[in-house]
């Protein structure tokens, strides 16, 4: 049973063996991106992910690209291993500390999207490993539009508006 006790929390069980390799890979592939639908489905803007033992932050990649120091979490997800031993469960809490800019249901999707590209092989050998260590290698514009209907939804509805601009 879950109870609601805060709309700004996440929760979320692993097994030890998802934790470990959830853990593995965020040691070696500390950062990713995360595209966010706004409201109108027109429009979405993108997060990035970086780990810091046991926190996951999301930022805005705006904010990450003008001060990655300052950039001010959108989400929080902490790992919590304290049950690993005697349990074989690994708790993970996220919290949504700008809920004017992402919606606990965007979190939610959020978060069910951040464990199931880490901890799913093929997602991650040719995204998330690719996107940290053969940097040159990774076509944003391609990922997004393949794995996200809405970003090519939303690539589609402005080139049919910039070319409406372009015949007034």
């Amino acid at each position: 049973m879950c109870t609601i006790i805060d709309k700004r929390y996440i929760g979320h069980v692993l097994s030890k063996d998802d934790h470990d390799t959830l853990l593995n890979r965020l040691q070696e592939s500390k950062m990713f991106i995360w595209p966010i639908s706004l409201k109108d489905s027109s429009r979405y803007y993108v997060l990035v992910s970086q780990y810091q033992h046991k926190h996951v932050f999301f930022t805005s990649a705006d904010s990450f690209h003008h001060s990655a120091n300052k950039a001010v979490p959108y989400l929080v997800m902490t790992l919590y291993d304290d049950l690993i031993w005697n349990k074989q469960i690994a708790l993970v809490r996220s919290e949504v500390v700008d809920p004017i800019h992402l919606t606990i249901e965007n979190a939610r999707s959020l978060c069910e999207d951040f464990f199931s590209k880490y901890l799913k092989d093929e997602t991650f050998d040719k995204h998330i490993n690719v996107f940290n260590h053969f940097s040159a290698d990774f076509d944003v514009q391609k990922y997004l539009e393949t794995h996200y209907e809405f970003v090519k939804k939303a690539r589609e509805l402005n080139i049919v508006n910039a070319q409406e601009t372009k015949k007034n």
